[in-house]
């Protein structure tokens, strides 16, 4: 099963076939709108360079293919293969492959975590 990724500011998770393929923890740099930007500029710079669209969708695909297989085998992934396949599937989503809010696939934004409340009523005075 792969890891859900959360930090303080909280993490972005991508689902396909009703199974996580990533997951990315956010911060204040790297946030949603940071990895939506990065993969509309991966977009545009490919398609510049003389690449064509269905390559891309196919490229993507295949990149989403592989890291669920190699979840399956439980191979470790790193923190940068995350991102990339997170823009990856961003990408996919821009170019409406896979619905972004869609039942079986699409991405979730879990929030910062709330901190933890302390109790201060640890014992009871008579």
């Amino acid at each position: 099963m792969m890891k859900f990724y959360e930090t303080d500011e909280g993490s972005i998770n991508c689902f396909y076939k009703n199974r996580l393929v990533v997951s990315v923890g956010l911060t204040k740099f790297k946030t949603k709108d940071y990895y939506l930007y990065s993969a509309k500029t991966l977009i545009e710079d490919s398609l510049r360079a003389g690449l064509t669209i269905k390559y891309l969708q196919n490229e993507f695909m295949n990149l989403i293919k592989n890291a669920r297989y190699k979840e399956c085998i439980k191979e470790h992934v790193s923190k940068q293969d995350r991102e990339i396949i997170l823009i990856s599937f961003l990408g996919l989503c821009k170019m409406k492959v896979i619905d972004i809010d869609g039942i079986r696939e699409g991405i979730l934004i879990c929030p910062k975590r709330k901190a933890k409340r302390e109790n201060k009523n640890h014992a009871h005075q008579p």
